[in-house]
């Protein structure tokens, strides 16, 4: 089987912006790329959505994924817009799904033995690396967005707070079983 050439050197710049080693600017202003990254934002929460062992059918996790990332979408449009910088958006959101694509799929084998249900100091441990993959993408988009606002570090921090919280509500009234630790932007 071959990937598609455009994967690998996709997930490669997505590594490197998780890593700090490359920026917003990167990423190249296509719908190819935008669409690839929702895929994988899409699949990594269906995926996650069964690594739990709910009662989450195949529809839920992509249901839960697609409505987030509509959310977070429609959220970056409106920010982005207020700033006068629209034209960023595609390259804004693929980041945003990319990299939160690239660091949910890392975070998957210690979701899994946490859903194993581990006891003791293994299972603190599970949940420490878990919240450091959390706060590790949640620094990744403070990055991008602080990027493509061309702001100060406290407004990205803001807006990266609100892409992660303004979605919760209603997520946690439409999948109150699948909100916890499945994440989709990343």
């Amino acid at each position: 089987y071959h990937y598609p050439p455009m994967l690998i050197p996709l997930y490669s710049l997505y590594l490197r912006l998780c890593l700090f080693r490359a920026g917003a600017e990167d990423i190249p202003h296509s719908q190819t790329v935008f669409y690839l990254s929702l895929g994988g934002t899409l699949f990594v929460a269906w995926f996650s959505s069964l690594v739990l062992g709910s009662d989450a059918t195949i529809g839920t996790g992509l249901g839960f994924g697609l409505m987030r990332s509509l959310l977070i979408a429609g959220a970056l449009w409106l920010l982005l817009g207020l700033f006068g910088r629209t034209a960023r958006w595609l390259q804004v959101a693929s980041g945003v799904f990319g990299c939160g694509a690239v660091l949910s799929a890392l975070a998957l084998p210690f979701l899994l033995m946490m859903s194993s249900g581990p006891a003791g100091g293994l299972q603190i441990l599970l949940w420490l690396l878990l919240l450091g993959f959390g706060l590790w993408q949640f620094a990744v988009v403070v990055r991008i967005l602080r990027s493509a606002l061309e702001s100060g570090f406290g407004l990205a921090v803001g807006m990266a707070m609100l892409l992660e919280l303004a979605p919760l509500p209603l997520l946690y009234g439409l999948f109150p079983d699948l909100l916890g630790p499945v994440s989709v932007n990343g």
